[in-house]
């Protein structure tokens, strides 16, 4: 069975993380900002949560107001964070932004208002503001007020609060409508099409999902990666798309979500296709509560990463036999080394030779060469992957990983391996052997201090006591290192 290896550069893609994760979080507390505004009072408890959900969800805003135009002036209603203090603050229109917002209709981006000739100089001092996005709030065809946001440093803002703060003003626009008592219907419809536009025009998967794992609405952008059409996975759930070997760890995220022990979670997983292809994505989740505090539904946000990880598969694997390369075996030994990785000690680390492999590169020539060491990789890989991994080292050497109880299992796997590559090759007309030096890790003390490299040299010089005896497999304990006993030494010695 083939390893499935995951390697993580230092700086793997971690910027389209954040960027999912983001989209994830606020995604679901501007639903949540949704139903809480449906319910609220009047415009003025709807100015509260949409200001308040802003300070949540723009994670570099300082403070946040909202403000309605009377007549020549710009009145601030409500103020939250560092604009707290501005409430009931009224100011001519000519002295701030909102007849810019006003004229084009759009929001209004300062990256420095310390440089911007559109602030007004002693606004400025007397906010202290450097980035400041100010959007308009429209009803009825008009501008009746501004949503504005305030950081303290400049260039605090980007593209995506933009995009944020002018979902936030549909909210507003709503609630001022009831508060007029007129069109409250028409604008609610508007700001629910603008959610189903964003949710279907994302250029990632999203999708809702019930608590029992049922999919309760999903993107185009989300069919479109696991591969199933919207029909089919509104009749199914994640853990029957998931691929099997990755589902506990699935279900480990949504169980700390449904206890309250984290916000969200992210994983790398493998989806099913309808086809029966696999497909990989880096999915975001978190968890949508509902007023009582109860699981109502999962936001899960999917970037497709298979590109990514065929790269890194290409890598990570011997091109000739598709085992681990050195590099990954090196990798994964260090891990089970330190009792990390799927494979916990005791377990024993095989080097193993081919005896005679030269001999049929020059009677058949290196294309059979090649196609015999394919051969070996199989059986290896067949003989080890219960309980380990076998990788290619180099050449015709190989090294395998395994968990097994004793000096005595040890040698038992690995004589098994080597009778069942002797047996493979006498079938094809190939007089092959192999010689192993073993080196039995019994526990944690022992590996203490042991790195990856040390192991497979002792075990290499095994393989040769192997070789030399005719014994095919050698096993030996591992032993405190040289660097280990010289430092105990000196301490003693003090």
């Amino acid at each position: 069975m083939r390893q499935s290896i995951t390697v993580y550069p230092a700086a793997r893609g971690a910027a389209d993380q954040d960027d999912t994760r983001r989209l994830a979080m606020w995604s679901s507390q501007l639903i949540a900002m949704q139903s809480a505004v449906s319910n609220a009072r009047d415009f003025s408890s709807v100015m509260e949560i949409v200001a308040k959900t802003a300070l949540q969800v723009m994670e570099n805003t300082d403070g946040a107001a909202v403000a309605l135009i009377e007549g020549e002036h710009l009145k601030v209603q409500h103020g939250f964070g560092t604009m707290w203090s501005l409430r009931g603050l009224s100011l001519p229109l000519a002295r701030t932004l909102a007849p810019e917002v006003i004229a084009t209709g759009t929001a209004c981006l300062v990256r420095d208002a310390a440089s911007d000739p559109r602030v007004d100089p002693e606004v400025h001092r007397m906010v202290g503001a450097r980035s400041i996005i100010v959007v308009p709030v429209p009803f009825m065809g008009r501008v009746v007020g501004t949503l504005t946001f305030h950081a303290r440093v400049a260039n605090a803002f980007d593209e995506t609060d933009l995009l944020i703060a002018r979902l936030l003003t549909g909210p507003l626009a709503i609630g001022f409508s009831a508060a007029r008592g007129a069109q409250a219907e028409l604008a609610l419809s508007s700001q629910n099409r603008r959610f189903a536009a964003t949710f279907e025009q994302a250029a990632v998967g999203i999708a809702h999902v019930s608590p029992d794992g049922r999919y309760l609405l999903v993107n185009d952008r989300f069919c479109a990666i696991v591969g199933h059409p919207r029909e089919a996975l509104m009749l199914s759930d994640y853990q029957h798309i998931t691929h099997p070997d990755d589902l506990a760890y699935d279900d480990a995220g949504v169980h700390d979500l449904m206890a309250g022990k984290a916000d969200t979670f992210a994983i790398e997983k493998r989806y099913i296709r309808a086809d029966g292809k696999e497909v990989w994505g880096h999915v975001t989740v978190s968890l949508v509560r509902d007023r009582d505090g109860e699981p109502e539904f999962f936001v899960a946000v999917l970037q497709d990463i298979s590109a990514r990880k065929l790269a890194e598969d290409a890598a990570n694997h011997d091109a000739l036999t598709d085992l681990p390369n050195r590099r990954s075996v090196t990798a994964m030994l260090e891990e089970a080394l330190a009792d990390h990785g799927p494979i916990r000690r005791p377990l024993a680390v095989a080097y193993m030779d081919l005896d005679g492999f030269k001999g049929v590169n020059d009677r058949f020539g290196h294309a059979e060469g090649d196609a015999c060491l394919r051969q070996v990789a199989v059986v290896l890989d067949r003989a080890t992957s219960h309980s380990g991994f076998t990788g290619r080292w180099g050449g015709d050497e190989f090294l395998a990983v395994i968990a097994c109880e004793s000096e005595a299992a040890a040698r038992a796997a690995i004589a098994g391996a080597r009778a069942a590559v002797v047996a493979m090759a006498g079938d094809h007309g190939w007089r092959l052997d192999i010689s192993a030096g073993v080196l039995f890790v019994p526990d944690a003390e022992t590996a203490r201090g042991l790195d990856a490299l040390e192991v497979v040299t002792r075990a290499d010089r095994l393989m040769y006591r192997a070789k030399e005896s005719g014994e095919g497999v050698v096993v030996a304990p591992a032993v405190a290192t040289e660097r280990r006993t010289r430092r105990s030494a000196g301490r003693d010695a003090a």
